[in-house]
């Protein structure tokens, strides 16, 4: 056995270990990568890996106080390709974006002092079972970290397997109670069984229920063949027979090589304290939500104290005073604040402006539960003040998301006339990627300038308003001093691409103000219609559950499967391990696919999927409009103000959230109900205008092909003229 003759002294201080955590790095890694939507820095550097792997370990090491701990990661090819040629072939490709993140991992792993463990050649799965072996007579208790059942065949005595994602625990006294049989026997188990995750092929007609019959009645593979005239049924015989070559294969995949790495159990120690040597790559990767208070304190305070003068308007006659100065001032950038993070129901805090790249202004305006601090600026003088600035259609204004700050202002009665300028829309026209266009995002990664979050800000003070007033005037006064800054940078970048200049001042400055008026009029909805609706739906899921759970009694009469339709474990295990469905893709974790998509191709096959599907549907109609949709209305106008992107998605269409109104139902047994719930005013109809085949129609325009000219000119189908020019 490799490294396994500790010296005396190593082993004597290694007999106190209280527990040895080794984490099975590269499942951690996809389960991260795949667990969180895709996230990027300022910069543009992939993360939610890291974030992802980060967090979990943090967690892991909260949960299991480890005084040992390591990380086991896969390093190339395995050497089970060479044996057999289809191993893991169904996985899909490594993403690109994947590799960068893993080095990120790793520079995190060696910043905590976190043991990592890899050989060229040889799977994580490996190295976990070189040092357990090596480990066990030393370590109190070992803990693998993994959501792969190979490695549960190393559970026994004092090793135990966690899974991440269940969060279960296998001993030997849960593993026996789940197979029926010892963790030794595991691995004979899969010889027969297979695993279609790892496309290693077992004995092709045995099932999960034969496979453990033969594992209890025979002690090994080798017996099971020497025997083979004490298996009783014929068909499994023959079966045991044909698939002799594929079961040996399979015990071989199955199995665990013995690794050339270290398990000394003194290089393997962990201290908690050393998480702190992560904390410059948590501010390079903006991890903010895992640095402590006092660097982000620090780093709030290296913010404030830059070269630019922060001027706070507390007066009616300082604010005449800037009122003043802005009156041969023609460009300017402005920025509202409110209590709050919703331009619906927060109030109104303050704005900031500024007209030069050194000093900004921010006018508080508090209301009755502030102090003299805050100054003595009532509402009534700020809305004064900014309808006089607005009115100037001499002036140019810029803001960095327009319509929300011109929402804000019309809630308070002030329109703004004068000429819009928006670095967001400006930046969108200009992204190039997926990179982050908010404007502490483009201050960081086009100004070179770190700025504080409207999270960070209110921390512990719970709202904007209970800010001490110098550190909310800080925050609110240079979100109007960057965007002067940007502006001049993107507009310049902006004008050096004519046809995009025409876009944005031709098409996208004016839906925003379009946008603006259809956010602002909102659309009204009659709640009750809708409490009807959700009335019928509730009892058809009930109805359509019943059939469910009566088809899966008559397939698994013996109730081995658990049911929760919510989970795509049960689920997959039920459709490919009971039902015997053909698995048709993989999920992004690499296990079989339950998706909406799958369970539709399997309709045909079965009725359980087409049951399924059904019950997703109405599962889907209650969660996604039936519930939300009322409390989406606003109680001060009794209407649904949505939010329409002009921003968000890559083609250039709208998006709609908070809600979504862009997908409401309109076929099926309850979709007309949940749309007739949005009702017009007295005397008004809606009108559904729809620009038939629009991408068809850009396309003749672009390429000038006259057979589609001519089709559209002469209002003829399409499809049948470019069919019958085939054919």
């Amino acid at each position: 056995m490799l490294y396994q003759h500790h010296n005396m002294e190593s082993a004597n201080s290694s007999m106190n270990t209280d527990k040895l955590v080794i984490i099975d790095g590269s499942a951690m890694l996809y389960r991260a990568y795949y667990g969180l939507r895709p996230l990027t820095t300022s910069k543009g550097t992939p993360i939610q890996a890291v974030l992802g792997f980060c967090k979990a370990l943090k967690k892991l090491i909260r949960e299991q106080k480890p005084s040992h701990m390591a990380v086991a990661w896969d390093m190339g090819h395995s050497g089970r390709s060479e044996i057999h040629a289809e191993y893991k072939s169904t996985r899909e490709e490594r993403p690109c974006d994947l590799t960068e993140q893993q080095m990120n991992i790793k520079k995190f792993a060696t910043a905590i002092k976190l043991k990592q463990l890899e050989c060229a050649g040889y799977e994580a799965d490996d190295i976990i079972g070189t040092v357990v072996r090596n480990t066990k007579s030393f370590a109190k208790e070992i803990i693998i970290v993994t959501p792969d059942k190979d490695l549960r065949q190393l559970v026994g005595g004092n090793v135990i397997v966690v899974d991440p994602i269940s969060v279960k625990r296998y001993d030997e006294e849960t593993c026996l109670e789940k197979y029926g049989f010892p963790t030794s026997k595991i691995r004979f188990y899969h010889a027969l069984l297979g695993d279609t995750s790892d496309n290693i092929p077992g004995v092709k007609g045995i099932g999960k229920k034969t496979a453990q019959e033969l594992v209890t009645n025979f002690e090994n593979l080798d017996d099971l063949y020497a025997n083979l005239q004490k298996v009783v049924k014929p068909r499994t015989k023959m079966l045991l027979e044909e698939g002799k070559e594929k079961a040996y294969l399979s015990y071989e995949l199955f199995g665990l090589k013995e690794v050339a790495v270290d398990t000394d159990l003194d290089s393997l120690k962990f201290d908690e304290d050393d998480w702190k040597g992560a904390y410059p790559l948590f501010e390079e990767l903006e991890f903010k939500s895992l640095l402590p208070t006092g660097i982000l304190k620090a780093k709030a305070q290296k913010i404030v104290d830059r070269s630019w003068k922060l001027s706070i308007v507390k007066t009616v006659d300082e604010l005449k005073n800037l009122e003043g100065r802005l009156a041969n001032i023609n460009l300017y950038a402005f920025d509202t604040e409110l209590d709050m993070c919703s331009e619906h129901h927060a109030s109104f805090a303050g704005f900031s402006i500024a007209f030069n790249d050194s000093e900004s202004f921010f006018v508080p305006v508090p209301d009755s539960t502030e102090t003299v601090a805050h100054g003595n600026i009532n509402l009534e003088a700020a809305i004064e003040f900014m309808g006089r600035l607005f009115s100037s259609t001499e002036k140019a204004v810029i803001m960095h998301n327009a319509k929300f700050d011109m929402f804000v202002l019309r809630r308070l009665g002030v329109e703004v006339l004068s000429k819009l300028e928006d670095t967001l829309l400006i930046a969108h026209l200009l992204r190039k990627d997926s990179l982050s266009i908010g404007l502490k995002a483009l201050s960081s990664r086009v100004l070179g300038e770190d700025m504080h979050d409207f999270e960070e800000v209110i921390g512990g003070y719970g709202s904007f308003r209970a800010v001490p007033i110098e550190e909310s005037a800080a925050y609110g006064a240079h979100d109007a001093l960057q965007t002067f800054k940007l502006f001049k940078v993107l507009d310049a970048e902006l004008k050096k691409i004519p046809r995009l200049q025409a876009v944005y001042d031709d098409m996208e400055l004016p839906l925003c103000k379009t946008l603006l008026d259809m956010e602002y009029k909102g659309i009204t909805l009659d709640p009750t219609k809708l409490y009807a609706v959700e009335k019928a739906v509730d009892k058809k899921r009930e109805i359509v559950r019943a059939k469910l759970m009566g088809a899966i009694e008559e397939v698994d009469p013996g109730g081995s499967v658990d049911l929760n339709l919510n989970s795509p474990r049960q689920v997959e295990v039920l459709l490919f391990d009971v039902l015997k469905l053909p698995h048709v893709k993989k999920s992004g974790t690499g296990k079989r696919s339950t998706s909406h998509d799958v369970l539709e191709s399997l309709c045909h096959l079965h009725p359980i999927p087409s049951l399924m599907v059904e019950h997703r549907e109405l599962a889907k109609l209650k969660s996604t409009y039936l519930t939300p949709l009322p409390e989406a209305v606003n109680p001060q106008t009794n209407r649904i103000h949505t939010n329409f992107s002009q921003i968000h998605v890559a083609t250039g269409r709208l998006s709609s959230n908070n809600p979504n109104l862009q997908n409401i139902p309109v076929s099926g047994e309850f979709g007309l109900g949940v749309r007739g719930a949005f009702v017009a005013p007295e005397g008004k109809m809606f009108v559904a205008a729809d620009y038939s085949q629009i991408e068809l129609r850009v396309l003749a325009h672009i390429t000038k092909d006259q057979s589609l000219i001519s089709a559209f000119v002469n209002d003829r189908d399409v499809h049948i003229q470019t069919a019958a020019q085939i054919f």
